[in-house]
């Protein structure tokens, strides 16, 4: 009886205790039955109640590891299946009640996210959040410009900042200049021409380089170098700019000292040059044929031009010379060599001075000077050069002094609108091709004092009518009237001792020949083989008789 009593305040006890128990945890079994027995809760002993869903369940505390997403509700309540026991063995069920999900770790594109909630009993339970999208962005391409390299268009994402498209870098473009601006951006840049063409030269003390040529270069406005691979650039040499059709200006450094011969020939747009004051020599044909070039200075330095330098400057408007230069001077607009007083160059609007600085015409002087209508020769000059009027298309008329003792070769060439010629009897020679081409030319009385006229003198002047040789001629030289196809009428006097090849030929309406002497000396005279090929039916009349054709 003692021990039953006792068995029983035992039983009581550990009842006690798990009530207890419970209330130190802060929760109640309120949905038991009140009518649950000891023993009914002592059977659940060793059983658990599975949940839903896999979640890390921790008391009082959290963990990170091994967590998957449960899908609960917030605020949801879920039975463990947890059992608490008293040291007597007493089991009592838990519910735990949980608050909301709260996010302890935002997810990112590169990794999941965790949130947590927690049981009133202070139990912790997590899952995972699955990691975001990248959010794309587009990385703008750069045009590369002048200075400033580029890049390639990429994107990357504006959450991880992770690089999705690359972009690449695209080097600078580098000024390209034409002309001392860049094509591209503008900018202005006085730059030296590149691609010129050089040729090393040395005088036994130094070297030096030569601009020999256009070389790859594209500007039309060339600025040649004071100095190339370090040398200095001394001279201009032969034919460099040859035809460079499209130079419109050219600048020369002021060490160079020589333009060579044909340097600028036939640069037909070249409309302006400055010759540096270092410059000693012109060659020959240096600007001929620039025929854009309205204005020549020429420094005080310039010691040699050579013949033609200027010729075929159709519009060229003046010429200058520098004070103080030793050789040359200008007078009017005309380039005159002091010394030798020889007029060397001149333009439409020279006026040849008659004070007498100018003594000759020289070779080439006025050629090729299409722009020159008139021009009055003084009474100073005794001689007009080979070509000193040549192609002067314009020239309609021109009076040759009595001073003037000798026309030289092409002196009037092509001057096809000169329609009349006064030859003074001063003059002793006319030179080979002097008046050929000048087809207005309807006549031209030449002097008692000519004693020569050379071949081709009157070559194709078709429009000329008649001529009259002068008695002190001996030699009509080879095709001297070829293709006056307007000639009738011809004089001869008998002091012609030679009439050479083709110096009547193409004269197809030559009526007659006017021979001043008798018909054995006209037999006597040496002539050339076709010097009559192709002209009319003619007569010779001798002075003892006519001989036929």
């Amino acid at each position: 009886m003692k021990k039953t009593k006792i068995i029983g305040i035992c039983v009581m006890l550990a009842t006690m205790l798990a009530v207890i128990m419970l209330c130190v945890n802060g929760c109640g079994n309120a949905d038991s039955p009140d009518d649950t027995t000891v023993s009914e809760k002592t059977a659940a002993i060793g059983k658990t109640e599975a949940p839903s869903a896999e979640i890390t369940e921790t008391t009082g505390k959290s963990s990170s590891e091994n967590i998957e997403t449960t899908g609960l509700s917030q605020g949801g309540n879920i039975s463990t299946g947890a059992t608490n026991t008293s040291s007597g063995g007493t089991i009592v069920g838990h519910t735990h009640q949980y608050g909301p999900w709260t996010t302890i770790k935002e997810p990112t594109c590169l990794a999941m996210g965790v949130q947590e909630r927690i049981c009133t009993c202070g139990t912790m339970e997590t899952r995972n959040i699955d990691k975001i999208e990248h959010i794309i962005v587009k990385d703008a391409a750069k045009v590369a410009t002048c200075t400033e390299p580029g890049l390639t268009e990429g994107s990357h994402c504006s959450m991880c900042g992770i690089v999705i498209q690359k972009q690449e870098p695209i080097l600078a473009l580098g000024h390209d200049y034409v002309n001392g601006r860049c094509s591209r951006c503008g900018e202005i840049f006085e730059q030296v021409s590149q691609g010129l063409q050089y040729t090393l030269g040395s005088n036994g003390t130094y070297s030096y380089y030569i601009v020999t040529g256009i070389g790859t270069c594209k500007d039309t406005d060339i600025v040649i170098p004071a100095e190339y691979k370090g040398l200095p650039v001394t001279s201009i040499g032969d034919g460099a700019f040859y035809r460079c059709i499209s130079l419109t200006s050219i600048e020369i450094p002021s060490g160079v000292t020589g333009i060579g011969n044909g340097a600028f020939q036939g640069c037909s747009s070249l409309a302006s040059i400055e010759i540096p004051s270092s410059v000693t020599s012109i060659g020959s044909s240096a600007f001929e044929g620039c025929s854009s070039l309205t204005n020549i200075e020429i420094p005080s330095t310039v010691k040699s031009v050579g013949d033609r330098a200027f010729s075929h400057c159709s519009i060229l408007e003046s010429i200058t010379v520098a004070e103080k230069n030793s050789v040359y001077h200008s007078t009017e607009n005309c380039l005159i060599e002091t010394a030798s007083k020889t007029l060397i160059a001149g333009c439409k609007n020279s006026v040849i001075p008659a004070d007498g600085s100018v003594t000759s015409i020289g070779d080439y002087a006025f050629s090729g000077c299409s722009s020159l209508t008139s021009i009055e020769i003084p009474s100073s000059v005794t001689s007009i050069g080979g070509s000193a009027f040549a192609s002067c298309s314009k020239l309609t008329s021109i009076e040759i002094p009595s001073s003037v003792t000798s026309i030289g070769n092409y002196a009037f060439w092509y001057c096809g609108n000169l329609t009349n010629v006064n030859i003074p009897s001063s003059v002793t020679s006319i030179g080979g091709s002097a008046f050929a081409y000048c087809s207005k030319l309807t006549s031209i009385e030449i002097p008692s004092s000519v004693t020569s006229i050379g071949d081709h003198a009157f070559f194709y002047c078709s429009s000329l009518t008649s001529i009259e040789i002068p008695s002190g001629v001996t030699n009509i030289g080879s095709n001297a009237f070829y293709g006056c196809s307007s000639l009738t009428n011809i004089e001869i006097p008998s002091s012609v001792t030679r009439i050479e090849d083709g110096a009547f030929s193409g004269c197809r309406s030559l009526r007659s020949i006017t021979y001043k002497g008798t018909k054995a000396q006209w037999n006597q005279i040496r002539k050339w083989s076709y010097w009559n090929d192709a002209t009319g039916d003619y007569t010779i009349h001798c002075t003892n008789g006519d001989i036929e054709k």
